[in-house]
């Protein structure tokens, strides 16, 4: 009888831990980003005309206002607000998943391995995104950026795709946005010039 609760006992620990091992998530940490200081301007934001502007770009403008890059921001921007400059943010891109052949070959490895490699090899996407910034007083460009950002992630076989996917999304916005307010303040200096709030 001992036996038997034994190998029961090591049935249910082998189970757990064969599908803990097919549901871990491999996603980068979102990077952080610390302002001394809010840039003292008023600035509107209009999205570009792209799907994924439209989709991410209110998301990437809720970051900014968190990490207060500005004194404050007006979004949606309309002709006629009350402001000091304004940004247009056009965001293209999207997810690529691995091929169907990669996709077959890693799960033909990972059956032929009896499971043993699930925690090591899974499935993998990455996100490949473009954002252009243009930051405008009046009818000047002050300043302008391309980024280009791609952040690839992986996970078990079993693990959450929904989450995954939330996650992943979050991760690539969040990059976005921190790489906008670093090129921001880089050009801190020459941005109050061009608004005459230099001292």
């Amino acid at each position: 009888m001992n036996k038997l609760k034994v190998k029961g006992a090591l049935g249910i620990i082998a189970f757990i831990l064969f599908f803990s091992g097919c549901t871990w998530q491999r996603i980068p940490t979102p990077p952080a980003y610390y302002v001394s200081k809010s840039l003292p301007i008023r600035i509107g934001i209009e999205l570009g005309g792209t799907s994924e502007s439209q989709v991410y770009g209110p998301l990437v403008v809720k970051h900014l206002k968190e990490m207060g890059v500005f004194d404050s921001v007006v979004y949606p921007y309309r002709d006629g607000d009350t402001v000091d400059g304004v940004i247009r943010l056009t965001i293209k891109g999207g997810w690529k998943g691995e091929n169907a052949g990669v996709g077959f070959i890693k799960g033909a490895i990972i059956g032929l391995s009896l499971f043993t490699l699930s925690p090591i090899i899974g499935p993998e996407m990455t996100g490949i995104h473009d954002a252009n910034v243009t930051l405008s007083k009046d009818i000047s460009v002050v300043v302008e950026y391309s980024i280009h950002l791609e952040t690839s992630v992986s996970w078990g076989l079993l693990a959450n795709t929904t989450e995954v996917s939330v996650k992943s999304t979050d991760l690539q916005l969040r990059k976005i946005s921190v790489e906008i307010a670093n090129r921001i303040d880089k050009d801190r200096l020459r941005i109050l010039k061009e608004f005459g709030k230099a001292k």
